[in-house]
Formats: C-alpha cells, sequence, structure tokens
C-alpha cells in the first residue's frame, strides 16, 4: 500500500550517508500507554516497545516488520514489554496489533467514534504502526487506532481502509464501524516544505513542533484547520530550510524535532526524532 511505504528523496540522499538515529512515539491511551522506541544504525538497530492498558489482557501482541515492497520480514509474537530486538536492515515499516479484549461490549471514550450499529460481540484490537527510521523527508505514515471488529483481520482491514480513505482526503468513503483515531499523520515533501497532516476523530485543542533545539516552531496558531464529517485535519508546514541539510564534506550533520499532539477528550501524544548524517 503505497501510503506506507517509506522512501528518502534523492536530493537528499545525494550528498549524505545515515549514521544513527533515534525515534520514539508515545501515547497515552485511557487507563494506559503505548511506548515505541528504535535507536541505532540501519545495520544494528534495535527497538523497545512498552504497552499498558488498564483491565486488559495484552498477552497476544504481534509486532511485524515490512520492507520496502510492503513485504513481511518477521513476525515477533508474545507478552510486552519487548527489549533490544534487533530490526532487520530491510525494514522500513513497523506495526504492532494488540487485543481482543475480553468483553468487548465495554466501550472507552464513546464520544467521537464513528459508530456504525451494535458492538456487543465485537473484540477491540489496539493497531499502530509507523516507520522505522525517524524520516520527515519522505512520504510516511504514523497510526494508533483502537477498532472494534468481531475477528483480527477484518479489525486490519478496517485499518487499512481507514488510511486509504484518509490519504484520499475522502471522508465521504470513510469506512463503516467502531473505531477511535488516537495519532494518524503523515508527512510528504511540497513546494520545498515538509508539509504534516495531523488526523483526529475530535478537535485539536493542541499541536507544537519543537525543532533542533527551537521549542515551540510550529503550533496549533500555525496550522491549517479542516473538518470533512467526523474527521478533524492539522496541516503544519516546515520549511526545508529548517533542517541541517548542507555542509562541508567531512562534516556531520544532525536534527532533532519533538512533536505533541492532542485531540479534545483525548491523551497527549508524543513523537520525537533525531537522526544524523556525514556529508560525503
Amino acid at each position: 500500500m503505497q501510503i506506507l511505504r517509506e522512501t528518502l528523496p534523492l536530493t537528499f540522499s545525494l550528498f549524505a550517508a545515515a549514521c544513527t538515529s533515534t525515534s520514539t512515539t508515545e501515547v497515552r491511551l485511557t487507563g494506559g500507554h503505548l511506548n515505541v522506541a528504535f535507536a541505532g544504525s540501519r545495520m544494528q538497530r534495535t527497538v523497545d516497545i512498552d504497552l499498558e492498558i488498564r483491565n486488559r489482557d495484552l498477552s497476544d501482541v504481534r509486532v511485524r516488520f515490512f520492507d520496502e515492497a510492503g513485504q513481511s520480514l518477521e513476525m515477533w509474537s508474545g507478552s510486552l514489554p519487548m527489549r533490544g530486538y534487533p530490526v532487520s536492515p530491510d525494514a522500513v515499516r513497523w506495526q504492532l496489533s494488540a487485543g481482543p479484549e475480553t468483553d468487548g461490549a465495554v466501550l472507552e471514550e464513546p464520544e467521537g467514534l464513528n459508530d456504525s450499529g451494535m458492538i456487543g460481540l465485537m473484540g477491540m484490537w489496539l493497531l499502530a504502526g509507523g516507520p522505522v527510521e525517524p524520516d520527515p523527508f519522505g512520504q510516511t505514515t504514523h497510526y494508533v487506532v483502537t477498532a472494534h471488529a468481531p475477528e483480527r483481520c477484518k479489525a486490519e482491514r478496517l485499518l487499512q481502509d481507514l488510511l486509504e480513505a484518509v490519504q484520499r482526503n475522502d471522508s465521504a468513503s470513510l469506512p463503516r464501524g467502531v473505531y477511535r483515531i488516537h495519532q494518524l499523520y503523515q508527512t510528504r515533501i511540497e513546494d520545498r516544505n515538509v508539509v504534516c497532516t495531523h488526523v483526529g476523530s475530535a478537535p485539536f485543542v493542541g499541536v507544537a513542533v519543537e525543532l533542533n533545539g527551537t521549542p515551540d516552531y510550529v503550533t496549533l496558531d500555525d496550522a491549517t484547520l479542516s473538518q470533512d464529517g467526523s474527521i478533524h485535519r492539522a496541516i503544519l508546514r516546515i520549511p526545508l530550510t529548517a533542517f541541517h541539510l548542507q555542509g562541508l564534506p567531512g562534516t556531520t550533520l544532525h536534527n532533532q524535532y519533538t512533536m505533541h499532539i492532542q485531540n479534545t477528550g483525548q491523551r497527549r501524544v508524543q513523537v520525537s526524532g533525531g537522526w544524523c548524517t556525514s556529508v560525503l
């Protein structure tokens, strides 16, 4: 699926070679949290994953890794936390699925859900994923979604339909079902800007980006806000000149960013990343 393919732009990769990178996704859920952290170089990279949700059995957790063609490289399953798990050098994307809850009839945070009917017999899956590298220069997608469905495969199909509809900016074809968007944002290059599109199932009350030591480089006041049906969007544009992309041969460039996002009635989401590049 194209929206989940991670790539580096040619203009960037021509003059720089990657060193080490770190990326962390932290999402505070009702009664719990998800934290995914990658560290290291492409050839020696590891991941730590923590997931805690109150009053839920999370022993059935699966983490998959995919290559640039979207092919599954490997899958880990078991109980979290995961510590120091080695990631394949060919992996560009990860996906986590956990659940279902034992009594799917119980709905948390019902406001803002796209509710199509009875869910008494449905389980609840937490589905999360994103790029392995903290690369703002390729087209990337991060997401954390709770989906209610009778089977895991149907929950994952609901997620895929949701991501495709959001990518098309087409709220009319949003999939029917019961789900909550805890985090969903995409990045792309457009007119010499990194464009970040945040999507939520409730209005945005806070967005802030710290870039290379400058707090609040862009905030909610700088965002373009819109609403399509039950989907809310906040679009931020960061000029490429704000990143350290050019230097003399033999020098090393460093970039760091932290993003804070919050929607009405939901917990804060934080995404951060850092990487260095050696100028050839």
